[in-house]
């Protein structure tokens, strides 16, 4: 695969992939906190959540399995863009660095997760800022 492909293929990756996991992140969020938050008691919240995890399982599972192969894809296309680049003088090093530090910030629970999914679209829009160095 050459320079040109790789990063045209990294930057739809990081962006679109980036986006999905900030926006499915929040939604998530949003979702579980209004469960809680309408409950009259502890008890009863935490039982309104574990219901709504119970209904909503199979919906959790397919997210989170799409999170981890995103999470996946950044990790490897950073190192290989890593590789790549470091044979050309004139593309900045930045965006294989900034996947690679989105990938295991993905880790860390709430604010982890969205600011692994902003830097993902920034290391995104970063390759794709990169393709008019490359010719």
């Amino acid at each position: 695969m050459d320079a040109r492909t790789l990063t045209e293929y990294s930057g739809l990756i990081g962006i679109i992939g980036g986006g999905f996991t900030s926006v499915t992140n929040l939604a998530l969020w949003h979702r579980i906190t209004s469960a809680s938050n309408n409950s009259p008691s502890t008890e009863a919240s935490v039982q309104t959540v574990e219901f709504m995890a119970q209904r909503h399982a199979p919906l959790l599972v397919a997210i989170a399995i799409i999170n981890i192969t995103i999470v996946i894809l950044l990790l490897v296309i950073g190192i290989l863009s890593l590789k790549k680049y470091n044979a050309l003088e004139n593309v900045h090093k930045s965006p294989p660095i900034i996947f690679i530090v989105a990938s295991v910030l993905f880790f860390i629970p709430f604010i982890g997760k969205l600011i692994s999914g902003t830097l993902a679209i920034i290391g995104g829009v970063l390759f794709l800022s990169n393709l008019n160095r490359l010719e």
